[in-house]
Protein backbone atom coordinates (compact mmCIF):
# COMPACT_ATOMS: atom_id res chain seq x y z
CA UNK A 1 0.00 0.00 0.00
CA UNK A 2 1.63 3.41 -1.12
CA UNK A 3 2.29 5.35 1.77
CA UNK A 4 1.38 9.42 2.47
CA UNK A 5 3.65 11.49 5.11
CA UNK A 6 3.45 15.00 4.94
CA UNK A 7 5.57 16.63 7.46
CA UNK A 8 6.40 20.49 6.57
CA UNK A 9 10.15 21.20 7.24
CA UNK A 10 10.49 24.74 5.94
CA UNK A 11 8.60 27.74 5.23
CA UNK A 12 10.52 30.27 3.84
CA UNK A 13 6.92 32.09 2.21
CA UNK A 14 4.67 31.84 -0.73
CA UNK A 15 5.44 31.38 -3.87
CA UNK A 16 4.72 34.37 -6.10
CA UNK A 17 2.70 31.93 -8.37
CA UNK A 18 2.24 28.44 -9.27
CA UNK A 19 3.00 28.26 -13.33
CA UNK A 20 5.02 25.00 -13.68
CA UNK A 21 6.51 21.85 -11.90
CA UNK A 22 9.87 20.70 -11.58
CA UNK A 23 11.03 17.15 -12.22
CA UNK A 24 14.22 15.84 -10.27
CA UNK A 25 15.77 12.88 -10.16
CA UNK A 26 17.52 12.31 -6.98
CA UNK A 27 20.75 10.96 -7.91
CA UNK A 28 20.50 8.89 -4.50
CA UNK A 29 19.88 5.85 -2.65
CA UNK A 30 17.46 6.54 -0.04
CA UNK A 31 14.12 5.91 0.32
CA UNK A 32 11.45 9.04 0.33
CA UNK A 33 11.30 8.45 4.83
CA UNK A 34 14.88 8.24 4.67
CA UNK A 35 15.22 11.76 2.80
CA UNK A 36 12.90 13.00 5.50
CA UNK A 37 15.03 12.17 8.38
CA UNK A 38 18.02 13.19 6.58
CA UNK A 39 16.12 16.60 5.70
CA UNK A 40 15.35 17.61 9.07
CA UNK A 41 18.88 17.84 9.79
CA UNK A 42 20.25 19.39 6.50
CA UNK A 43 20.20 23.23 5.81
CA UNK A 44 17.69 23.70 3.53
CA UNK A 45 19.58 26.29 1.73
CA UNK A 46 21.68 23.35 0.15
CA UNK A 47 17.99 22.06 -1.60
CA UNK A 48 15.29 20.80 -0.94
CA UNK A 49 11.90 19.93 -3.36
CA UNK A 50 8.31 19.84 -1.91
CA UNK A 51 8.24 16.15 -2.57
CA UNK A 52 10.16 12.96 -2.50
CA UNK A 53 8.82 10.10 -4.70
CA UNK A 54 8.85 5.92 -4.78
CA UNK A 55 6.33 3.38 -5.99
CA UNK A 56 5.96 3.09 -1.97
CA UNK A 57 5.47 6.37 -0.48
CA UNK A 58 4.95 9.83 -1.03
CA UNK A 59 6.81 12.69 1.28
CA UNK A 60 5.93 16.07 0.80
CA UNK A 61 7.96 18.38 3.05
CA UNK A 62 7.23 21.97 1.80
CA UNK A 63 3.61 22.68 1.27
CA UNK A 64 3.33 23.07 -2.16
CA UNK A 65 2.34 27.02 -2.58
CA UNK A 66 5.14 27.95 -0.71
CA UNK A 67 8.87 28.20 -1.95
CA UNK A 68 11.07 25.49 -2.11
CA UNK A 69 14.55 25.15 -2.84
CA UNK A 70 14.93 22.80 -5.71
CA UNK A 71 15.76 24.08 -9.24
CA UNK A 72 19.26 26.17 -7.69
CA UNK A 73 17.45 29.60 -9.47
CA UNK A 74 15.09 31.68 -7.54
CA UNK A 75 12.97 32.84 -10.24
CA UNK A 76 11.65 29.05 -10.61
CA UNK A 77 11.99 28.41 -7.39
CA UNK A 78 9.27 31.12 -6.58
CA UNK A 79 6.80 29.69 -9.39
CA UNK A 80 7.43 25.98 -9.25
CA UNK A 81 6.08 22.77 -7.21
CA UNK A 82 9.44 20.39 -7.31
CA UNK A 83 9.25 16.73 -7.50
CA UNK A 84 12.33 14.28 -6.68
CA UNK A 85 12.10 11.12 -8.07
CA UNK A 86 13.86 8.55 -5.44
CA UNK A 87 16.42 5.64 -6.31
CA UNK A 88 17.47 6.86 -9.29
CA UNK A 89 21.41 5.58 -8.73
CA UNK A 90 20.08 2.52 -7.03
CA UNK A 91 16.72 0.74 -8.31
CA UNK A 92 16.60 -1.20 -11.96
CA UNK A 93 14.70 0.22 -14.74
CA UNK A 94 10.88 -1.67 -13.56
CA UNK A 95 10.81 -0.26 -10.34
CA UNK A 96 12.37 3.23 -11.06
CA UNK A 97 9.49 3.07 -13.92
CA UNK A 98 7.72 2.70 -11.36
CA UNK A 99 8.98 5.65 -9.13
CA UNK A 100 8.13 7.45 -11.65
CA UNK A 101 4.66 6.43 -12.31
CA UNK A 102 3.77 7.34 -8.61
CA UNK A 103 5.44 10.67 -8.99
CA UNK A 104 3.64 11.93 -12.04
CA UNK A 105 0.10 10.53 -10.42
CA UNK A 106 1.09 13.45 -8.10
CA UNK A 107 2.32 15.62 -10.32
CA UNK A 108 -1.36 14.88 -12.15
CA UNK A 109 -3.20 15.35 -8.89
CA UNK A 110 -1.62 19.18 -8.16
CA UNK A 111 -1.59 20.31 -11.85
CA UNK A 112 -5.56 19.29 -11.38
CA UNK A 113 -5.70 21.06 -8.52
CA UNK A 114 -4.09 24.25 -9.41
CA UNK A 115 -5.44 24.17 -12.55
CA UNK A 116 -2.22 23.95 -14.71
CA UNK A 117 -2.65 22.93 -18.11
CA UNK A 118 -0.35 19.95 -19.45
CA UNK A 119 2.25 21.24 -21.59
CA UNK A 120 6.02 21.87 -22.42
CA UNK A 121 5.46 25.21 -20.76
CA UNK A 122 4.33 23.58 -17.28
CA UNK A 123 6.02 20.45 -17.22
CA UNK A 124 9.47 21.42 -16.70
CA UNK A 125 13.19 19.81 -16.00
CA UNK A 126 15.75 20.57 -13.42
CA UNK A 127 18.33 20.93 -16.08
CA UNK A 128 16.26 24.00 -17.95
CA UNK A 129 16.98 25.86 -15.35
CA UNK A 130 20.47 24.95 -13.92
CA UNK A 131 23.71 23.25 -15.65
CA UNK A 132 22.80 19.83 -14.18
CA UNK A 133 22.22 16.12 -15.43
CA UNK A 134 19.52 16.10 -13.74
CA UNK A 135 17.01 14.24 -14.16
CA UNK A 136 19.76 11.94 -15.20
CA UNK A 137 18.18 8.61 -14.97
CA UNK A 138 14.42 9.59 -16.32
CA UNK A 139 16.76 10.82 -19.48
CA UNK A 140 18.20 7.70 -20.45
CA UNK A 141 15.12 6.12 -20.22
CA UNK A 142 13.18 8.06 -22.34
CA UNK A 143 15.33 9.08 -25.56
CA UNK A 144 18.15 11.11 -24.01
CA UNK A 145 16.92 14.57 -24.89
CA UNK A 146 14.49 17.26 -22.96
CA UNK A 147 12.41 16.88 -25.82
CA UNK A 148 11.79 13.08 -25.47
CA UNK A 149 11.71 13.31 -21.98
CA UNK A 150 9.28 15.90 -21.83
CA UNK A 151 7.24 14.44 -23.78
CA UNK A 152 7.10 11.27 -22.20
CA UNK A 153 6.06 13.11 -18.75
CA UNK A 154 3.57 15.09 -20.69
CA UNK A 155 1.84 11.97 -22.43
CA UNK A 156 1.73 9.93 -19.17
CA UNK A 157 0.50 13.25 -16.80
CA UNK A 158 -2.32 13.09 -19.44
CA UNK A 159 -2.98 9.59 -18.42
CA UNK A 160 -3.11 9.49 -15.21
CA UNK A 161 -5.59 12.91 -15.51
CA UNK A 162 -8.02 10.61 -17.84
CA UNK A 163 -8.27 7.88 -14.86
CA UNK A 164 -9.59 10.15 -12.49
CA UNK A 165 -9.36 13.50 -10.58
CA UNK A 166 -7.37 12.53 -7.46
CA UNK A 167 -4.55 10.00 -6.92
CA UNK A 168 -6.29 7.67 -5.24
CA UNK A 169 -8.40 7.33 -8.10
CA UNK A 170 -5.50 7.13 -10.51
CA UNK A 171 -3.85 4.53 -8.64
CA UNK A 172 -6.62 2.19 -8.28
CA UNK A 173 -7.10 2.13 -11.53
CA UNK A 174 -3.41 2.36 -12.18
CA UNK A 175 -3.49 -0.67 -10.53
CA UNK A 176 -5.74 -2.78 -11.89
CA UNK A 177 -4.07 -2.27 -15.43
CA UNK A 178 -1.09 -2.93 -14.67
CA UNK A 179 -2.59 -6.76 -13.06
CA UNK A 180 -4.89 -7.49 -16.40
CA UNK A 181 -3.51 -9.44 -19.60
CA UNK A 182 -5.35 -6.77 -21.87
CA UNK A 183 -7.75 -9.12 -23.86
CA UNK A 184 -9.10 -6.35 -25.38
CA UNK A 185 -5.85 -5.24 -27.33
CA UNK A 186 -4.74 -9.06 -28.10
CA UNK A 187 -6.40 -8.21 -32.21
CA UNK A 188 -2.76 -8.84 -33.94
CA UNK A 189 -4.29 -6.61 -37.38
CA UNK A 190 -4.49 -3.63 -34.83
CA UNK A 191 -1.58 -1.41 -36.82
CA UNK A 192 1.74 -1.20 -34.89
CA UNK A 193 1.19 2.65 -34.92
CA UNK A 194 -1.80 2.26 -33.12
CA UNK A 195 -0.26 -0.44 -30.57
CA UNK A 196 2.44 2.07 -29.64
CA UNK A 197 -0.32 4.99 -28.82
CA UNK A 198 -1.68 2.45 -27.02
CA UNK A 199 1.58 1.58 -25.41
CA UNK A 200 2.60 5.27 -24.67
CA UNK A 201 -0.89 5.43 -22.76
CA UNK A 202 0.01 3.05 -20.49
CA UNK A 203 -2.66 0.11 -21.46
CA UNK A 204 -0.01 -2.45 -21.47
CA UNK A 205 2.14 -1.96 -18.32
CA UNK A 206 5.27 -0.93 -17.63
CA UNK A 207 8.93 -2.75 -17.41
CA UNK A 208 8.11 -6.35 -17.06
CA UNK A 209 4.71 -6.47 -17.20
CA UNK A 210 4.56 -4.66 -20.73
CA UNK A 211 6.96 -7.27 -22.07
CA UNK A 212 4.78 -9.99 -20.92
CA UNK A 213 1.47 -8.38 -21.93
CA UNK A 214 2.65 -7.35 -25.28
CA UNK A 215 4.49 -10.82 -25.99
CA UNK A 216 1.70 -12.44 -24.32
CA UNK A 217 -0.65 -11.00 -27.51
CA UNK A 218 1.85 -12.31 -30.12
CA UNK A 219 3.97 -8.76 -30.45
CA UNK A 220 7.60 -8.43 -30.82
CA UNK A 221 8.32 -6.49 -27.79
CA UNK A 222 11.76 -5.03 -28.91
CA UNK A 223 10.32 -3.51 -32.36
CA UNK A 224 7.25 -2.31 -30.15
CA UNK A 225 9.64 -0.75 -27.50
CA UNK A 226 11.72 0.45 -30.86
CA UNK A 227 8.78 2.28 -32.07
CA UNK A 228 8.06 4.00 -28.76
CA UNK A 229 11.43 5.21 -28.30
CA UNK A 230 11.82 6.65 -31.83
CA UNK A 231 8.39 8.85 -30.86
CA UNK A 232 9.88 9.70 -28.10
CA UNK A 233 13.07 10.94 -30.11
CA UNK A 234 10.82 12.72 -32.43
Amino acid sequence: MLKKINKTLMNAGKLESIDFVVIHNDAGYMKPSQYLAWLEKRNKALGIAHYYIDRNEIVRVVDTYNIAYHTGDWWSNCRSIGYEICQSMLTNDQDFLANEDIALMQVAEDMLFYDLEVNENTVRLHHEFTPTSCPHRSLKLHGGTTQSLKQYFIERIKYFISLGPDLDTMLRKYANKESLAFENNTDNDVNIEEIVKQVIRGDWGNGIVRKKNLEKAGYKYVDIQRKVNEYYEG
